[in-house]
């Protein structure tokens, strides 16, 4: 078979599957405007963008543009006329066979299943709202069959409403608004900073239930806005008020909290003792709450590399040629794009070939290295081909990461570590590929490694096996413990996908070296 498949809105992206191979591209790290949406693009915008894509296809992998299937996203009421549109258009340019129109719950459900290790199991979808805003629970069993579409409004816009009025969050970057489905990930890692305020706890379930954000102002005091206030303020920089310190940490444990237990009520029903659980949408980006979820039904929970809207076109293809056995697509991002200017673009820089030996004994000595080596990864997290990698044995890591990439103070990286480990170090006993899970680490690994965890002793952990990346594997063995992960970007850009934005990277923030293939840069 010889398909590929589209999906419009943030996160969107374009999946081909070629003869059992699959290609995920992420639009995103093309445009370079993270949450890429094409349906804020032009007609001539889609069409150039889509030309480069079919050019890369052709140009990397020789697939040509012929195609079996063509597969399109569903919409909503409120993007019918638009997706219809670009529909219209991109059928003028792919050749297909066969065009496909397909469910945003049901390619999220079937992107998780066919990526898991299970054949049978319960998956639960749920996300900003999808295309009908409800909360959808799956049985996969071979096939995908809606067991229930249940009547409660959308998770994860609801998560996401109290990062309008944190203070910490930042909401611009030089006057430009940065993405609200950003928001909810920003939000998680103030939670450990706050206590559950259980006078909170009905308001804020009431308002996952009727979204009636007055229901939250009667309880908290505290002036709540609607998603369409807030756009509007940021917008036409319009005061509106904002909470910062114990409140507005007590305002992000207690939505976590309510957003956890209404998950648990809402799921329960449908869990069955002898099948796995596999979650989808971009609600189970919330490693707190798979956390929860690993530790109430034991470690038969699965999730992918893209569980978000930019796993949707891989999950469209899933159901046109469901695979027979279970599928890895965590290398097959996009290319190094520039590639073939690697000589000519690091001919004014310090380069060496290095060994993993020499890398680890930079680590070792403080210095923070990127990465850029082979495909990128699928979904929003880096797992060592676009990645910032130090040592947590440093004090003040997580600050210096964070000035690197200009985020907020209080957001937590990841930990990565060998598989045949993660018990040495961490109160963990599975597989986290994806870094899907938030366990805590071991107090002696704390103290040998002080910037390992976050404030609450909780890490968002990385198991490696060496057929997964040797690269990662091959460095941790040299170190002989974990390292920090976070991905190679700035500044809430999309993770790089060229030698030169990554030498940009390195330039102008305090990067000390990056790592290019097999080459070794140094300013």
């Amino acid at each position: 078979m010889k398909n590929i498949s589209f999906y419009f809105q943030h996160g969107a992206s374009v999946s081909v599957e070629y003869d059992g191979s699959y290609y995920v591209f992420e639009l995103e790290r093309i445009t370079r405007k993270r949450y890429f949406s094409l349906l804020t693009c032009s007609i001539g915008e889609t069409i150039t963008l889509l030309n480069k894509v079919l050019n890369i296809l052709e140009k990397e992998y020789n697939i040509k543009n012929n195609f079996d299937i063509c597969v399109f996203p569903g919409h909503t009421l409120a993007t019918q006329k638009k997706t219809t549109f670009i529909i219209h258009q991109i059928k003028k340019i792919i050749n297909a066979k066969k065009t496909v129109i397909l469910d945003h719950h049901l390619s999220h459900a079937s992107c998780s299943a066919y990526q898991s290790p299970y054949r049978e199991g319960i998956v639960v979808s749920f996300d900003g709202a999808g295309n009908d805003g409800y909360f959808n629970i799956y049985n996969y069993d071979e096939k995908i069959r809606l067991l229930k579409k249940l009547d409660v409004q959308s998770f994860g816009k609801c998560y996401r409403h109290v990062a309008f009025i944190l203070k910490d969050i930042v909401k611009s970057s030089n006057g430009v608004r940065k993405p609200l489905v950003g928001y909810a990930g920003k939000l998680m890692g103030l939670v450990a900073y706050g206590k559950i305020k259980e006078e909170w706890v009905p308001a804020f379930e009431d308002f996952y239930i009727t979204r009636d954000v007055s229901l939250l102002d009667k309880v908290t005091g505290l002036k709540h806005l609607t998603e369409e206030q807030f756009k509007n303020c940021v917008d036409n920089n319009i005061f509106f008020e904002e909470y910062e310190e114990q409140i507005a940490y007590d305002l992000a444990a207690t939505n976590q909290f309510v957003f956890e237990k209404l998950f648990f009520k809402l799921v329960d029903p449908f869990i069955e003792s002898n099948k796995s659980i596999l979650l989808s949408g971009g609600c189970s980006l919330n490693v707190l709450l798979n956390e929860q979820v690993r530790l109430k039904y034991g470690n038969r929970v699965f999730i992918p590399p893209n569980p978000d809207d930019s796993g949707i076109s891989l999950g469209q293809l899933f159901l046109v040629n469901p695979p027979k056995t279970q599928v890895d697509v965590t290398y097959s991002g996009l290319p190094i794009l520039d590639l073939k200017d690697k000589q000519e673009l690091l001919n004014s820089y310090n380069t060496t070939h290095f060994s993993i030996k020499g890398v680890a004994t930079l680590l070792k000595d403080g210095n923070i290295i990127g990465v850029l080596k082979g495909n990128s990864e699928v979904g929003p997290r880096a797992l060592g081909n676009r990645s910032i990698l130090c040592d947590p044995a440093f004090t003040g890591m997580k600050d210096k990461l964070n000035k690197i990439k200009n985020r907020e103070w209080f957001r937590p990286f990841a930990s990565v570590v060998k598989y045949e480990d993660v018990e040495k170090n961490f109160n963990f006993d599975h597989e986290s590929r994806f870094m899907s899970f938030s366990p805590t680490a071991k107090d002696h690994v704390i103290d040998k490694y002080p910037s390992i965890a976050h404030v609450d002793k909780t890490a968002r952990v990385q198991t490696v096996k060496k057929e997964q990346n040797e690269f990662l594997y091959g460095l941790l063995n040299e170190m002989n413990g974990p390292l920090l992960n976070t991905s190679l970007n700035i500044d809430g850009e999309p993770m790089v996908s060229t030698i030169e934005q990554a030498l940009n990277i390195l330039k102008n923030t305090s990067l000390n070296y990056l790592i290019v293939e097999d080459i070794l840069v140094k300013c």
